[in-house]
C-alpha cells in the first residue's frame, strides 16, 4: 500500500501581525491540522490535507485578506515529515523571492505561488533536461532561478527586461544581476535593446533582451 504523502506549513508572522493569531488558529483547524508556536516569529503546522485546491480555498476564506507583510505561508508536501518541512522551508524562502504572501512546494519539488490566485505561478526547483542544466550552467544560475526566469518569462509573454525586472524575478541583489548581464552578453546569451521610457524624471534604465530564452520557447 503506497504511503500517503504528508504536509507541513510554516507560517512567518510579521511586524503588523495584529488579529492574525485567530485567523492563523481557524486556517489550520479548516485542515484538521495540528499548530505549534515555534521560537522568534515563525508558526509550524502539521495537516493530512495534501491538495492544493483545499490549501487555496482555506488560505482564500481565512488569510489572504490579511495586510501583506503581516505574514508568510510557506506550505511543503513530501513523502516523510522530514521531506515535508523542508518543502515547507523552501516554500517560505521562494515567496519571499516572488515577492508573495504564499507558496506551496510539493512532493516532486514544484513550486507554486500564491495560492490566492486561480493560475499560480508554477515552476521546479530542479532540472532534469540534460539540455536545460546545461543552459543553467551557461548562464551561471541554479535550476531554481533558471526555472522561475523560464516561468516568469512564459506568464510575461515577453523576453526584455531591465536589470531590476531581473532582480525582483531571480531573486537577487541588483549588483548580481548587473555581474550576471555582463557575462551573458560576453557569451551571446542576451542583446542590448534600448532603454526604458520613463513617465517621470529619472536615469533611463537599459533593456536587456533574453535570446536565449526566446530561442527555448521557439
Amino acid at each position: 500500500m503506497k504511503q500517503q504523502p504528508l504536509s507541513v506549513g510554516l507560517i512567518r508572522v510579521g511586524a503588523a501581525s495584529d488579529g492574525l493569531s485567530k485567523s492563523i488558529s481557524e486556517f489550520v483547524s479548516d485542515l484538521e491540522g495540528y499548530m505549534a508556536v515555534l521560537k522568534g516569529n515563525e508558526i509550524l503546522f502539521f495537516s493530512s490535507t495534501t491538495g492544493i485546491d483545499e490549501f487555496a480555498d482555506c488560505y482564500i476564506r481565512r488569510l489572504s485578506k490579511k495586510k501583506k507583510g503581516s505574514f508568510s505561508l510557506g506550505i511543503g508536501i513530501g513523502a516523510t515529515a522530514y521531506q515535508a518541512a523542508a518543502h515547507a522551508r523552501i516554500a517560505l524562502s521562494e515567496a519571499a523571492i516572488l515577492g508573495e504572501k504564499s507558496c506551496l512546494v510539493n512532493e516532486g519539488k514544484q513550486v507554486m505561488s500564491p495560492l490566492e490566485k486561480q493560475f499560480p505561478l508554477t515552476y521546479d526547483l530542479s532540472i532534469t533536461s540534460e539540455v536545460l542544466m546545461k543552459e543553467a550552467k551557461q548562464a551561471g544560475v541554479s535550476a531554481a532561478a533558471y526555472n522561475r526566469l523560464r516561468s516568469q518569462i512564459s506568464r510575461a509573454g515577453k523576453y526584455t527586461f531591465t536589470a531590476n525586472d531581473l532582480s525582483a524575478i531571480m531573486g537577487i541583489s541588483t549588483r548580481s544581476v548587473h555581474r550576471k548581464l555582463v557575462r551573458w552578453l560576453d557569451e551571446g546569451l542576451i542583446e542590448l535593446a534600448g532603454v526604458e521610457k520613463l513617465s517621470l524624471k529619472g536615469r533611463p534604465r537599459q533593456l536587456f533582451h533574453l535570446t536565449f530564452l526566446e530561442k527555448e520557447g521557439d
